[in-house]
């Protein structure tokens, strides 16, 4: 629910700011802007001018003070809609009042007004307007349905109306994301742009952001291009939604050539919110919520698993695989498990349950403040969220808490200053402190989220028999409770595999991390009009500076660990383990510095029917070096061109290019020139359309364009593959002699007088012609809306072709050849797909409704791939989709010893096969299941389709909405073996007998996943 306080600023006519900016009357008006709240005034006082040059009147108003210059003149015209028919019943005023006039039967006006007035021009359901007041004036005025007078914000901060577009691209407002109540705003774009996928690998908090692919899929890296404010970023999950105006997503070479080498994959451009002249208001927004999981798995209960467990046993050793000492439990034991009469040696733990919420607390809190005169405008935003983490708050043993957690703290000030008419500085200042805390578990090292990770698989590994665990004594409330907690929930149980600890322990004693990440962000932009020179033509200077500063700190602990004995149930202590206090800290910092500087001149001009819009930049970027992971600054820099035609609002004609490079590559292969070419054909302008009032729009277009991505990804390695690299050996001295290993030590001498010598051997051998990955793209779309702009109809079609991909040529390379090979350009794939989107919205004066459907799909395949010669076609992955699956076929469970003998020879697992385990198919037939057997399997790791349906509902400003989300066709890895937990997975088929231990979650997503979410506002 979102509160507003209003305050109205007073607005004053300052044509010469510099020459009072230090006279102590500015000062006084400064302070009284900022402070006087608006109470409706009646009764008239007498105003000043506070300088010579400036006659001011005060008009009255119900909510506070406006100023005026004291010339009246008489406003006249007529307002028409967007078909130019005449709108009579339009209310026509000037801001800030109640003066002004309503238009007539045939849509005129006329009214005096003073010189330099603001008027806004209102009517239900089409778009509120305000517009300076003139002599003679034609208003037209938009339906509230059509959004083809906005505008969107493009490459490089240049901005262009909706009906202008000749490129492919899709917007999200700000207000849209709100209803999305998530903490990481890659998740709020998912059925709301079509042609965007989104995957989110991990919902730890702090960790929680999705990979974005913009229509698919066409390399193994399709990270997009970020872009916020202007200028180059990393990320934009961690904005607060509250400071986002919205989110226009590049789709087509046309949107994107205009930043060339980094295009390849699309471009993300997000704009935040600035000031607007008028009152200064205060706004709140705020919500609490709980999370949970939308799904667990299945797990059965101790007595069931030990019997399943036993039944497993029993047919292996009725086919000879076993013996009955080998058994786990003997008949009697069973029943232990039932009357839960020993739970110390007969445990039934749910450990699931046992250490994790049901459900656990997320918050989001937003107060800003806007507001601002002719002069300046300001927007300023502090935001705070805070996610809890799914496991319980137990007792801290060691003084820290035993529950992952997630803080964030949002601060953005942006500010705009007329320093006259045609100059505008804009800073734009965003900042933002991410604290994520977080437990160590198992294996895991310090400084990352791996072990909550660690610890929920082991939670799944352990059989409910396994672990004993007593809740009782973990409130700790007396030196008792305290002594029995470490003694009893200290227990582990080697039967069940490796790896498999004690969750409680971990939780409670092994240690944690916090890790702070500090981000700075600061955009400084000058607008300069240069109409003296010619008119339409401005420069644009823009300088972003960026600050990212990571710390860590952590501690890792060890604890005293026991067994029970299976016979006497005492507790056993493990050797070489014992309760200890956390030990040394951890710590690390981390951070660099990004400088991006724009220069460029924009020169946009209208003459009669022809409009002529040109934009040409110089941009450069440089980022610090990182500790482990830039040990060479980054940096990429180039010219942008881009020329617009339009003429008659008919037929739009545009050509983009860019001419920029990186430091990844050669001198002399550092740079490209990327060009787009695209046009459009607004078919509803034509004459003979105008009468069919069913039509309000139609707009055909299409691009053809060339685009890169000069970020390859091949085994971690992505910089400077030009190089050849040099490495150390090392190796340690073995006094007896010994052979010399190759890369590694050469000895000198004989015997005990022997030296080992490290050798630096040539590691990596480089490739000067590598370059970036080429990538061409088309697109043709058709735009359309119907009955006023009710109904709106948005399709494209599109193709790509990305060549030049790097790879290094391990399989198809000769054996004998004996060094690492070099990275070269050689892959190719091809992507193709189509994106659309029908809305429809009915307005009414209190009642409105609607629907917005997406549906997007796209299909890749692999055109050239590094593969052995003479590979079998079935092995082959040409042709298949990219993050397609490969793996064995199964066709079923070896039911007893007979069947195994007469199957082929299972090679694939590496460990004995017994009745129960997975068939897999001889693909080859050659008696034996190997890798050679392997076979594409399932789909992808992404989806090929996206479905997207919001049904809209409001009345007198309260709205309800739902947003429904579908996934096609994808899969998700599975482990269907596990050498640690064999036995319960395995050991459970014989004679036909198929009862499983534990209902195994496979993983894999369904073809159609529709997950509701309803946010509601208020």
């Amino acid at each position: 629910m979102k509160k507003e306080r209003m305050y109205l600023v007073r607005s004053v006519k300052l044509p010469m700011f510099f020459q009072h900016v230090f006279k102590p009357e500015f000062w006084i008006l400064l302070i009284t802007c900022a402070c006087l709240p608006a109470y409706g005034l009646t009764t008239k006082r007498k105003e000043t001018p506070l300088f010579k040059d400036e006659k001011l009147m005060m008009a009255k108003k119900t909510k506070g003070l406006s100023f005026f210059p004291f010339v009246d003149i008489t406003v006249k015209g007529k307002v028409v809609d967007d078909k130019g028919e005449t709108m009579p019943g339009v209310t026509i005023k000037i801001k800030g009042s109640q003066l002004g006039a309503t238009t007539n039967n045939n849509g005129e006006f006329s009214f005096s007004a003073p010189e330099g007035a603001i008027l806004t021009v209102s009517f239900v359901g089409y778009k509120t307007l305000e517009i300076p007041a003139a002599a003679n004036m034609t208003i037209k005025l938009f339906s509230e349905a059509s959004n083809l007078d906005d505008v969107v914000v493009l490459g490089f901060g240049s901005t262009q109306k909706r009906s202008e577009q000749t490129a492919a691209y899709s917007t999200l407002s700000g207000k849209e994301l709100l209803k999305a109540p998530v903490p990481d705003m890659t998740n709020a774009l998912i059925g709301k742009i079509p042609g965007v996928v989104t995957r989110q690998g991990s919902g730890v908090p702090g960790e929680n952001a999705a990979d974005i692919f913009i229509r698919g899929r066409s390399s193994a890296n399709s990270a997009a291009l970020i872009i916020v404010d202007g200028v180059e970023r990393t990320s934009f999950g961690n904005i607060d939604p509250n400071e986002i105006e919205s989110i226009s997503v590049l789709k087509d070479a046309s949107a994107t050539a205009l930043y060339g080498i980094k295009a390849g994959n699309g471009v993300i451009v997000i704009t935040t919110k600035v000031g607007k002249a008028g009152p200064f208001r205060i706004s709140y927004s705020g919500g609490v919520g709980l999370v949970s999981l939308t799904g667990l798995p299945n797990t059965v209960n101790a007595f069931d698993a030990a019997s399943y467990t036993t039944e497993g046993e029993n047919n292996l050793i009725a086919a000879g695989l076993f013996t009955p000492a080998q058994r786990t439990f003997q008949d009697s034991e069973l029943i232990k498990f039932k009357d839960g009469s020993d739970p110390l040696r007969y445990p039934d733990v749910n450990w699931y349950k046992a250490v994790t919420k049901e459900n656990w607390l997320r918050t989001q809190h937003n107060l800003n403040f806007s507001g601002g005169s002719k002069f300046a405008t300001f927007f300023i935003s502090l935001g705070y969220l805070f996610e809890d983490g799914m496991f319980k708050n137990f007792q801290p043993i060691n003084g820290y808490r035993t529950s992952n957690s997630f803080t964030r703290y949002n601060f953005r000030s942006n500010l705009d200053f007329n320093l006259s008419k045609s100059t505008v500085f804009s800073i734009k200042f965003g900042g933002r402190v991410e604290d994520t805390f977080g437990i160590r578990g198992g294996v895991a090292g310090t400084g990352d989220t791996g072990g909550t990770t660690a610890i929920i698989s082991r939670l799944l590994a352990i059989p409910a028999w396994g672990v004993p665990f007593f809740p009782e004594y973990t409130s700790r409330a007396t030196p008792e409770l305290a002594a029995l907690d470490d003694l009893y929930n200290n227990i582990e149980n080697p039967r069940i595999g490796v790896n498999t600890f004690n969750p409680y322990s971990q939780l409670t004693r092994n240690g944690y991390f916090n890790r702070i990440n500090n981000t700075i962000e600061s955009v400084f932009v000058l607008n300069q009009k240069l109409d003296v020179i010619t008119k339409g033509l401005s420069f644009k200077g823009t300088l972003g500076l960026d600050a990212f500063i990571i710390g860590v700190r952590a501690q890792s602990g060890s604890y005293a660990k026991y067994q029970v004995d299976p016979v006497t149930g005492e507790l056993i202590p493990f050797s070489g383990f014992f309760n200890d206090n956390l030990g040394g800290v951890n710590s690390s910092r981390d951070g660099y510095n990004k400088t991006n500087i724009q220069l460029g001149f924009n020169y946009d001009r209208e003459f009669s029917k022809h409009r002529v819009s040109i934009l040409a930049l110089a941009q450069r970027e440089v980022r610090g070096v990182q500790r482990n992971i830039a040990n060479a600054p980054f940096a990429n820099q180039g010219l942008v061109l881009s020329t617009k035609y339009n003429y008659a609002g008919k037929y739009f004609v545009e050509f983009n290019g860019a001419y920029n490079g990186s430091e990844n590559f050669a001198a002399g292969k550092r740079y490209g020139f990327f060009p787009s070419v695209s046009a459009a054909y607004n078919v509803s302008e034509e004459k003979f359309l105008k009468n069919i009032h069913w039509l309000s729009f139609l707009k055909i277009r299409g691009s053809w364009g060339r685009t890169g991505y000069s970020n390859p990804a091949v085994t971690g390695e992505t910089r400077f593959l030009y190089n050849s690299n040099f490495t150390s050996g090392g190796g340690g001295v073995n006094a007896n002699g010994g052979i010399s290993g190759a890369n590694n030590i050469v000895y000198f001498g004989n015997g005990t007088s022997a030296t080992a010598n490290s050798v630096v051997f040539q590691s990596q051998f480089g490739n000067p012609d590598i370059t970036w990955e080429n990538s061409v793209k088309r697109d043709l779309g058709i735009e359309a809306s119907f009955f006023k702009n009710r109904l709106k109809l948005t399709a494209d079609a599109y193709d790509e072709d990305r060549t030049q991909i790097a790879l290094r040529r391990t399989n198809s390379a000769p054996l004998i050849y004996g060094a690492t090979l070099p990275i070269v350009n050689y892959g190719a794939n091809y992507n193709k797909g189509y994106d659309l989107e029908l809305s429809y919205n009915n307005l009414g004066n209190n009642f409105n409704y609607g629907i917005n459907i997406q549906y997007s799909r796209y299909r890749n395949r692999v055109v050239i791939n590094d593969e052995a010669f003479n590979l079998p076609a079935y092995q082959s992955l040409l042709g298949t989709r990219l993050g397609q699956f490969v793996g064995y076929q199964v066709i079923g469970f070896y039911q007893n010893a007979a069947d195994i003998a007469a199957s082929p020879v299972n090679n694939a697992t590496g460990v004995r096969v017994i009745p129960g385990d997975l068939k897999y198919q001889d693909t080859n037939g050659d008696g034996t299941v190997d890798s050679q057997d392997r076979v594409t399997i399932g789909g992808t790791d992404i989806p090929q389709g996206i479905l997207g349906v919001e049904p809209t509902v409001s009345y007198k400003g309260i709205s309800l909405s739902a947003l429904f989300q579908g996934a096609f066709e994808v899969n998700s890895a599975v482990l269907p073996y596990d050498p640690d937990v064999r036995k319960s997975i395995h050991q459970c088929l014989a004679d036909g007998n198929r009862r499983q231990i534990m209902k195994l979650q496979v993983g894999r997503l369904p073809n159609q996943q529709i997950i509701p979410t309803i946010p509601v506002m208020c």
